[in-house]
């Protein structure tokens, strides 16, 4: 059986009847009842058990579980469901699904699901078993879905029940008590309109109310402010008249149910006043329009409606909206988003669309969506997970002014009923950019290169941030925050710098991916400059030859490149013995390798005038290994070498 009561919005909805004669404790809980008054309901409904233990137990006990559903207590209304289950003849199908409903919000969801199947069989519908057993489970296989957001809770409270917010110069609009805690206990609470000046992340200012014609008797809520700040767009009831006359034709401005219904209105901000109150034209008087959320540039407006018309519930809707206040025919926003259940609180960041949803998979009893928004519509939607879903009741969720951070609604904390207004946070995820820094010629670790991190702040500048220097390996690495931009400047002598410039992730992502793979490696060139050297200690030749071999030739390579690159570049090929042997040999050994080295670049294409070859044989020893026993093997290798010496 459908459930057609919206259980955030009923508290809103207010039905007041003529008293013609005193009534029994049970007639008038039932007129309280009819009227959304829950709390007053719920007095005479148990006053009423005390004085009838046996005649009308059963219906008494149904109303009360039902009053605590609608004040979203949900302990004390699984205890009374519990209560309600003993009672076998009597019971309907309803009963089960309702009590089902409030196990999954005390995240009892095997015994959730025995009730479920319970009121499956009551209604003959084996067919949704499934559908049942696939949202009992959704929170288990789903308890990983965890965005890594930090959540607080703020000093704010939503209201009895969650009535909208809306961030507004630097603080939040939202619905306030008329009256303090103290008046209000046990008594039906109406709101009004306020604005509270935010001090620090999750502290505000006493919230005050804010001034102009708005506010009046019962209920003004969900509000929503253009972006040029010039009107506000609100929820409030249809009517201020206390008392519903059915046989009464003049001035009865009520639905054909005595419903006092919701509308839509919209305020104009004349000198910090809200005047000009004009109600939209998609309102009616026999079902209700709310939660409304206006585009940016005040010409959309989407809300939440019980129309006659959608899946079920109350949709999410979409209309146009001109400077008169006249809307066009509402479009849903189709079967994507609006269930058989309640789809509430649209707002819209970028290029997502955010609302609550009852009927979507997730916890239980409400729960926040993010959809894709393509031409105007949401498509896509994806619960949002934890922490902003909880399985208590979540919903108004807005940002500041992108997902980094913003507000959300619930009643998660404790078993009070009482929305609390929740600070979100994105956690900050440190970035690691590493290196290594490599002689562009020979590919090999350059040790003692300096790197400097810069950060670039909005104006330009650039503050240094970090210095290193590369160790024998030729690495570094910073810890950099995803959201700022900075430059790496890598500066060794005898090299030409190199820069870096690293985008935030906010920026372009994709182009900071690619800075990682340029730093890693950096291929610092060797600076053309007279006198300036490069030792090349592997390029390879046989024992006594100066034939190469085949391991030389990538650096070879890396020679050739940078000669091609660098066409004004002249330099000396100088090829390099060990001590061992005598001069003349090893001068003539060293002069053919400079030479095969030669001929390989010439071959290759670069131009016989950039290119000399020398041998120098044992002249220029880098130790003092001058005989065989003089040293060990690895210290004679040092001196077998090839070097470009910049002419």
């Amino acid at each position: 059986m459908r459930r057609t009561t919206l259980t955030l919005l009923s508290i809103l909805l207010i039905m007041s009847s003529a008293f013609t004669q005193p009534k029994s404790n049970l007639a008038q809980g039932d007129d309280y009842f009819k009227r959304k008054m829950y709390p007053e309901a719920i007095e005479s409904y148990k006053k009423a058990l005390s004085e009838d233990i046996v005649k009308n137990k059963f219906y008494m006990t149904q109303q009360v579980a039902k009053t605590y559903k609608h004040l979203f207590d949900y302990r004390n209304a699984a205890d009374w469901y519990e209560k309600l289950m003993a009672f076998k003849e009597e019971n309907q199908p309803e009963n089960y699904k309702e009590y089902a409903d409030i196990l999954m919000s005390l995240e009892r969801y095997e015994e959730a699901l025995r009730y479920y199947k319970e009121y499956c069989s009551q209604i003959n519908r084996s067919d949704l078993v499934s559908f049942y057993e696939k949202k009992c489970a959704w929170p288990s296989f789903n308890k990983n879905l965890v965005a890594k957001y930090d959540v607080v809770r703020t000093n704010l409270q939503s209201g009895n029940k969650g009535l909208g917010i809306m961030y507004y110069q630097e603080g939040l609009l939202l619905a306030v008590p008329q009256k303090s805690e103290t008046e209000n206990k046990n008594k039906t609470v109406y709101y009004d309109i306020a604005y509270s000046k935010r001090i620090d992340s999750a502290g505000f200012a006493a919230p005050e109310k804010i001034q102009g014609s708005v506010n009046k008797d019962f209920y003004e809520s969900s509000p929503s402010v253009t972006a040029d700040g010039k009107y506000l767009f609100y929820t409030s009831n249809a009517s201020t008249k206390t008392s519903y006359k059915p046989n009464s034709k003049k001035d009865n401005p009520f639905g054909k149910d005595g419903l006092n219904v919701l509308k839509i209105f919209r305020a104009e901000n004349i000198n910090g006043k809200w005047e000009n109150v004009v109600e939209l034209s998609i309102n009616s008087m026999e079902y209700s329009c709310a939660y409304p959320y206006i585009s940016k540039d005040g010409s959309t407006l989407y809300f939440a409606s019980n129309r006659p018309g959608g899946k079920g519930g109350y949709d999410l809707y979409k209309c146009s909206v001109n400077a008169a206040g006249k809307c066009s025919e509402p479009e849903n926003l189709g079967d994507e988003i609006n269930t058989y259940e309640d789809e509430l609180y649209p707002y819209i960041s970028g290029e997502y669309f955010y609302f609550s949803s009852r009927g979507l998979p997730g916890y239980e009893p409400i729960y926040i969506f993010k959809a894709k928004l393509i031409n105007g519509k949401p498509v896509e939607p994806k619960n949002l997970g934890k922490p902003f879903n909880s399985s208590k009741d979540d919903f108004t969720f807005i940002t500041i002014p992108s997902m980094k951070e913003g507000f959300f609604t619930s009643n998660r904390d404790g078993d009070n009923t009482m929305d609390q207004v929740y600070f979100f946070k994105k956690q900050i995820e440190l970035d690691t950019l590493r290196g290594i820094v490599l002689d562009a010629i020979t590919a090999k670790p350059v040790e003692g290169a300096k790197v400097d991190l810069y950060m670039i702040h909005d104006n330009g500048d650039s503050t240094l941030v970090k210095t290193k220097y590369t160790a024998g390996d030729g690495k570094w690495e910073f810890i950099i925050h995803p959201e700022k931009r900075y430059k790496v400047h890598v500066t060794t002598p005898g090299y030409v710098p190199q820069v870096f410039n690293v985008p935030s992730m906010e920026d372009n992502p994709t182009a900071r991916d690619e800075v990682r793979k340029k730093v890693n490696p950096i291929r610092l060139k060797p600076e053309v400059k007279k006198g300036n050297i490069v030792k090349i200690d592997n390029i390879y030749f046989d024992f006594d030859k100066a034939t190469l071999k085949p391991e030389s030739i990538p650096i070879l390579e890396n020679l050739y490149t940078f000669l091609a690159e660098n066409p004004n570049a002249k330099v000396e090929l100088s090829a390099h013995t060990d001590g061992i042997g005598s001069d003349a040999y090893n001068n003539n050994l060293s002069q053919k390798r400079a030479q095969s080295c030669y001929d390989w670049l010439v071959k290759k294409g670069i131009a016989r005038d950039k290119i000399v070859a020398k041998g120098y044989g044992k002249t220029k020893l880098l130790n003092n290994c001058r005989r065989q026993k003089d040293c060990p093997e690895e210290q004679h290798a040092i001196n077998r070498r090839v070097e470009v010496k910049f002419l």
